[in-house]
């Protein structure tokens, strides 16, 4: 399956692993997708406080928490993914 999918983006065009910086460019810009996720979390934990319903300051954060997940995700992706093609070229 890994070896279909690095075909298929190797054919389309869509990623050139051999351009330079474009692994560092990547990982750039998923840290700065953090820093923000960072910054809305404190300002989520923020409008949770000044809720007056429990339910609502729990589905604040959980919001704010599924964000941060997912940006967790982004980033460890961005580190793998150009090693995983990179691996596939060779």
């Amino acid at each position: 399956m890994g070896e279909a999918s690095g075909d298929i983006i190797r054919d389309v065009g869509y990623v050139e692993v051999s351009e330079t910086g474009y692994e560092d460019a990547l990982l750039a810009l998923a840290k700065a997708v953090a820093n923000a996720t960072a910054n809305l979390v404190l300002k989520a934990k923020a409008v949770a406080n000044t809720a007056e319903e429990q339910a609502l300051q729990n589905k604040v954060i959980s919001s704010a928490t599924q964000c941060a997940l997912a940006t967790s995700q982004l980033v460890g992706c961005t580190k793998v993914y150009p090693q995983l093609l990179y691996g596939l070229n060779n």
